[in-house]
């Protein structure tokens, strides 16, 4: 945790980004889900192999997990698996490892690029895979399927993050009860933030914390911000008006950007789910704890970066001023998200912003995958033809 001040608010960064080898909040979630795997192994005597859709750093942490076991002798390479599945404008948020550059590792723990229709279509793909081949799997190659992505798989490593949130705050402040606490997180499905209120539960009985949440999301993927306004019955539809240069603007809605060079704006492609299953339940959650939702642009972000990097420079995280340099925006779009926030006085009622770090890197930083080293699948049954079914 680190702290700074903002326009009277006090600021505090929840940094998720330790591992190096990642960059990103994905890590503690996937160490989890790798033990769990570890000790099925253990219990069970049947190997383990996961089938993960990925948008490139949910991926990037599972791999580095399974690398990491393997390594430290947990298991051996051939009792634990990953097969990952990522849509090709993912492939340079994907990075290069022993995982990779080990040909029988390599062999075991195959990435495949799908390159054609939604990026979120990698979800059905992998989904697909799982289904039909779990009982073969399991009955036939000793072996236990496992489709990473469930919201129960991260849960448990995200309530972790209100555990250290309640120790930090009831023990380093004097007065916690005095304050609301603005929980901000860059969220495609917000499972993070969902997992967060399965701890704030377990962990703040006392009631210290008196936690909202708010969405900060793109104009790609604005699913979860539109159905919470909806929800709230908010305007959730600016009406934007294209300007001489070429830039989109808009004025009536707070809750939008005032400029954007496109309306389907992508900033960052961990950002891809459509529709997300979890709004209905983050909805209710706000509409029972306080919050909002912002979405936020590219050029919103460049034009607040001066500021994000003054906030960041206390925890030594610098951001390059070669913007193309930038593959991970999750952590911009939240401090942009939050000031933007502030500045349109929509989180009136907190008196503490807790940004969600989960992730930020650079492209001089990680060697990344090229599409020519990775095979190509759209469908299940091309997995299966590479991987066998």
């Amino acid at each position: 945790m680190s702290a700074t001040k903002f326009e009277r608010k006090k600021v505090f960064l929840m940094n998720l980004m330790g591992n190096k080898d990642t960059d990103t909040g994905k890590t503690l979630a996937s160490l989890v889900i790798i033990a769990r795997a570890v000790n099925h192994i253990y219990s069970t005597g049947k190997n383990v192999m996961l089938i993960t859709p990925s948008s490139g750093n949910k991926a990037g942490a599972l791999r580095d997990a399974v690398l990491k076991a393997i390594e430290v002798g947990l298991v051996k390479k051939d009792q634990l698996r990953i097969v990952t599945i990522i849509p090709h404008s993912s492939i340079e948020k994907t990075r290069s490892s022993k995982l990779f550059t080990d040909k029988e590792l390599n062999r075991l723990n195959p990435v495949f690029v799908s390159d054609q229709g939604e990026a979120q279509d990698v979800k059905n793909i992998a989904s697909d895979f799982f289904k039909r081949n779990k009982d073969l799997y399991d009955k036939e190659r000793n072996t236990t399927l496992w489709y990473s992505l469930g919201i129960d798989n991260y849960k448990v490593a995200d309530a972790m993050r209100a555990c250290i949130e309640a120790d930090f705050f009831c023990n380093e402040l004097s007065s916690p009860d005095r304050y609301r606490y603005l929980h901000i997180h860059s969220v495609s499905s917000a499972y993070g933030l969902l997992g967060h209120n399965e701890g704030v539960k377990r962990f703040n009985k006392k009631k210290y914390l008196d936690i909202g949440y708010l969405l900060v999301q793109h104009l790609y993927t604005n699913d979860m911000v539109t159905s919470l306004l909806n929800h709230l019955g908010r305007d959730s539809k600016p009406q934007y008006k294209k300007s001489p240069d070429g830039i989109y603007v808009q004025e009536g809605n707070p809750n939008f950007p005032t400029s954007t060079s496109s309306l389907d704006q992508c900033i960052d492609t961990t950002f891809y789910s459509k529709k997300p299953p979890t709004c209905e339940e983050m909805n209710l959650l706000i509409e029972e704890k306080g919050g909002n939702g912002i979405v936020v642009s590219r050029e919103e972000c460049i034009k607040w970066l001066h500021v994000t990097r003054k906030i960041l420079a206390p925890v030594e995280i610098e951001i390059p001023f070669e913007i193309d340099l930038i593959k991970e925006w999750s952590l911009i779009m939240a401090v942009t998200g939050a000031l933007l926030s502030v500045e349109r006085k929509i989180v009136t009622e907190f008196d503490v912003l807790v940004i969600h770090a989960s992730g930020v890197y650079f492209q001089d930083k990680y060697t990344c995958l090229e599409l020519s080293e990775v095979k190509t699948a759209n469908t299940a049954e091309e997995l299966e033809s590479f991987i066998g079914g």
